[in-house]
């Protein structure tokens, strides 16, 4: 077994919703938190990643996840990609494919974030919610410019509302502010297109093991 596809997760970040893991093989080694301050290398999901973690290639993992999603029932939203990620486009576009199928069973949503936005064009997630993970506002810039929304990860918010800065509206996650007590009742990362329209990205303060963090994402953006 190298991805799981849970019927019903539960993280006390999303909420109640359907999720899949794969491993770190799956991650595109350009992520500055790769070698260390992913968040998904600690507690309880750390040994899921781990033990996930092979030497099959991204198409491989794709293929097996993308068979047990369509084993979900589809009830529930999907967080894909709780651990992991989709480095190549046909690896995006397998997984984007069974994810479709899933929301069009009872209408529900598909949502992910992925760091390989540079290589992997925005339209293999078809129409899978897909957030470009970026560090800093000019990676925002970039991969807004290959069609993307996007997320981005700081030290600290600036403001618990909206801000701005480099000329990009900034929005802090609202878990991470109190206002929302789950993913699946705040819905803003289920909605890409809105986020693009609206030219606004959605922050999230490191939560990965912090020293680590913190540190890779200071290389990040030095």
């Amino acid at each position: 077994m190298a991805t799981i596809a849970k019927e019903t997760s539960e993280n006390i970040k999303t909420g109640p919703c359907s999720a899949t893991y794969s491993g770190k093989n799956t991650c595109p080694k350009s992520c500055p938190f790769f070698s260390s301050g992913c968040y998904g290398s600690t507690g309880p999901i750390g040994i899921i990643f781990r033990r996930l973690t092979s030497k099959r290639s991204p198409e491989q993992e794709a293929r097996e996840e993308a068979s047990k999603i369509r084993n979900l029932t589809g009830l529930h939203d999907l967080r894909i990609h709780a651990t992991g990620d989709s480095p190549t486009n046909k690896a995006a576009s397998l997984i984007a494919k069974a994810a479709t199928e899933h929301v069009s069973k009872f209408g529900k949503s598909a949502w992910t974030y992925t760091h390989a936005w540079r290589k992997v064009s925005r339209k293999s997630w078809g129409k899978v919610s897909v957030l470009a993970s970026c560090e800093t506002t000019k990676q925002v810039k970039q991969a807004r410019a290959k069609g993307y929304a996007t997320a981005l990860v700081v030290p600290t918010f600036e403001s618990d509302k909206l801000y701005v800065k480099d000329g990009v509206k900034i929005l802090p996650c609202p878990h991470m502010t109190g206002k929302v007590r789950f993913c699946v009742t705040c819905r803003l990362c289920m909605d890409d297109a809105k986020l693009r329209k609206a030219g606004v990205t959605i922050a999230f303060k490191i939560h990965g093991p912090h020293i680590k963090a913190t540190a890779a994402l200071k290389a990040a953006t030095a």
